[in-house]
């Protein structure tokens, strides 16, 4: 286990008394956390008010947000959809659901006991349903940052892509016997990353299948994974009662005990406020883990001078989920619809650069030329131009037009790249997708 020596942050951990059996939790269209628990689907807002719960009797387990702001979970033989005007539907289900995500296109799949990944063929609770089938349960279906769904098997101790439609499995990461994989999260490192329960480990898979092991102390029963807003990865120790963080160098710098004894946290989320917010299912709270830097006024200290000093915003917004280009394949005059969800209001730049194939020399991809064409081949991209939009916090949708500085782009391939910049000048890490103007 790499552990590092610098000592705790400081942190404030606060926690609420919410219903019965909370499980997986995740940041909601509205600003706030929803979570799923015994009675149906809690809300709890930054500042800890809690709101009417949706009542759901399936005893729903997991729950994600569509780019479109619409509110997916699953349960016992259930699943759950509010759309953002409020409406909600209750459709049973065969199968026991564990895991539920969207795709990029914003369209459900819930992973079943002993059934796979599932999915209705002609909408929300319309029949027929079809699974993919693989043995044992799927306990996770995290968008990765290839746009592509990534499926965690626990009995079958391995981990899936689905294909871009999300309608069959196309990709397999065998883990070791006993590793247990339970949730995956999509770090900014452009990885996933998966708790191990059993093996209490966490694995990095970069999104061409290699894997790398950090091991824990035996016994923590990592359960819950989520990207934090300092870019580390934080984690939920189900038996060692903990919230951990990791970097994306696989060094556990901090753990930070729940006060409640215990606990048994099985869900985690950063919240659009930057705390980390965790669900505790014996206990029947939900708490929230706020670094001290980003808690306290003005810094602390100081000398002279009146007054509490200004809060000082040192987080930088976030992508919540990978963006999307639907579809990803088109024709000029056309365009696309470009979706993601921004941790906080800011300022998006699409950079876009064009695929050309190059000549590799002196370890470097440069433009073909007729002295280097004999040179090994490779794939550079260059530049075009980048466009800038105003993003809201939360889901956002934006034409995408294939004009760049008043051109349209010509056919091939291109790279979109992503970077949001908030008022006080703090930039995310950058996203990246790729697309095709066809002839």
């Amino acid at each position: 286990m790499l552990v590092a020596t610098a000592p705790a942050a400081a942190v404030t951990i606060t926690e609420f008394p919410v219903g019965n059996g909370p499980r997986y939790i995740h940041p909601g269209p509205d600003g706030n956390l929803w979570f799923a628990y015994d009675a149906g689907i809690g809300r709890i807002s930054p500042a800890g008010e809690q709101f009417a719960p949706i009542p759901d009797a399936h005893y729903p387990v997991d729950i994600v947000t569509a780019p479109d702001g619409t509110v997916y979970w699953a349960g016992d033989f259930g699943a759950g959809r509010r759309v953002p005007t409020g409406f909600v539907t209750t459709p049973s289900i065969p199968y026991v659901a564990y895991g539920v995500g969207v795709t990029a296109t914003g369209d459900l799949r819930w992973g079943a006991r002993d059934s796979g990944v599932c999915r209705w063929e002609n909408g929300f609770g319309g029949p027929p349903y079809n699974c993919v089938l693989v043995p044992g349960r799927t306990t996770d279906l995290t968008l990765g940052p290839d746009g592509r769904l990534w499926s965690a098997h626990y009995e079958a101790n391995q981990v899936r892509r689905l294909n871009p439609l999300g309608t069959t499995f196309d990709f397999t990461v065998d883990l070791p016997p006993g590793s247990g994989p339970v949730r995956i999260a999509a770090g900014q490192d452009g990885n996933l990353w998966v708790t191990m329960f059993d093996a209490s480990a966490i694995d990095r898979i970069t999104p061409a299948g290699i894997r790398t092991r950090f091991p824990l102390a035996p016994g923590l029963g990592p359960n819950d994974i989520t990207a934090g807003p300092d870019g580390a990865l934080w984690f939920n120790e189900y038996y060692g009662n903990r919230i951990s963080r990791l970097t994306t160098a696989g060094i556990v710098t901090n753990s930070y005990p729940i006060p409640t004894a215990g606990a048994r946290s099985i869900g985690i989320a950063a919240g659009i406020d930057g705390a980390i917010w965790f669900t505790e299912s014996v206990t029947a709270k939900v708490g929230r883990l706020r670094l001290g830097d980003d808690a306290t006024p003005g810094g602390g200290g100081g000398g002279g001078g009146g007054g509490g000093g200004a809060v000082t915003d040192r987080l930088a917004p976030r992508f919540l989920r990978s963006p999307a280009l639907t579809p990803s394949r088109f024709r000029m005059p056309g365009g696309s619809r470009l979706s993601f969800e921004l941790s906080e209001a800011a300022t998006v730049t699409l950079t876009i650069a064009r695929r050309k194939t190059g000549r590799r020399v002196g370890g470097r991809c440069r433009a073909q030329t007729r002295a280097n064409r004999s040179r090994p081949r490779c794939t550079r991209y260059v530049t075009v131009g980048s466009l800038r939009r105003n993003g809201l916090a939360g889901a956002n949708s934006i034409t995408f037009s294939g004009r760049v500085n008043d051109r349209a782009l010509r056919e091939g391939s291109y790279r979109l790249t992503l970077r949001a910049r908030d008022a006080t000048g703090n930039r995310s890490a950058p996203r990246t997708l790729t697309f095709t103007v066809l002839s």
